[in-house]
């Protein structure tokens, strides 16, 4: 805060990170891995911007550089529910972000894209994977580093299931987690053609 010349505030973004880092990496790590995780995410929030926005989701990028600098694995241990997490996730992008429409299309061409991949039973496991509705319920609509204009936001949904896909075909760690990066990556190029530019 006084790098940014802001007055102190409750961190409860900086709670509901660390929440969501302790719920997807593996259990018993080193104390050190979800700390760096933890700091790696906050610090690209308040200083990896463009503009007023962060570039990437923090949460997933503390978990992105805690899988591939540590080795360490994704679990989503904390998805183990899936009515609490169907009520939070509900909760969030229905009430709190009104982006329903996001993990709905994500979850929709996840499925298309994973049958013409050949992915055995591919709608029983888009039901019975909980981490699959973790992923789109809770993380994928964070609003700061989601698109602006609702035809971005759908094109940001099919293309987090276009890197998610091939992340998992060619069996690379943590294939949500990745995609998401990479997806993060895409959002001000998309914002530019369907929110900025209009302006």
């Amino acid at each position: 805060n006084k790098l940014r010349k802001n007055i102190y505030y409750f961190p409860d973004a900086a709670i509901i990170t660390a929440l969501i880092i302790s719920q997807v990496l593996a259990q018993n790590l080193q104390w050190y891995v979800p700390t760096i995780a933890a700091s790696v995410a906050i610090l690209a929030k308040h200083f990896v911007k463009i503009g007023n926005r962060h570039i990437f989701n923090p949460a997933n990028l503390g978990i992105v550089a805690a899988v591939f600098l540590f080795g360490t694995f994704d679990e989503w241990w904390g998805a183990s529910s899936l009515l609490v997490l169907a009520l939070a996730g509900i909760y969030i992008i229905g009430f709190k972000m009104r982006r329903i429409y996001l993990p709905a299309i994500f979850l929709a061409i996840y499925a298309v894209l994973g049958g013409i991949a050949g992915e055995q039973n591919i709608i029983d496991r888009l039901i019975s994977t909980y981490s699959l509705w973790f992923f789109a319920l809770i993380m994928l609509p964070e609003p700061q580093t989601s698109p602006l204009a609702p035809a971005g936001v759908a094109q940001y949904a099919v293309l987090t299931a276009i890197f998610v896909i091939i992340f998992e075909t060619f069996n690379i760690r943590a294939p949500l987690n990745l995609g998401l990066f990479f997806a993060n990556l895409t959002v001000p190029v998309i914002n530019y053609f369907t929110f900025l530019k209009k302006g």
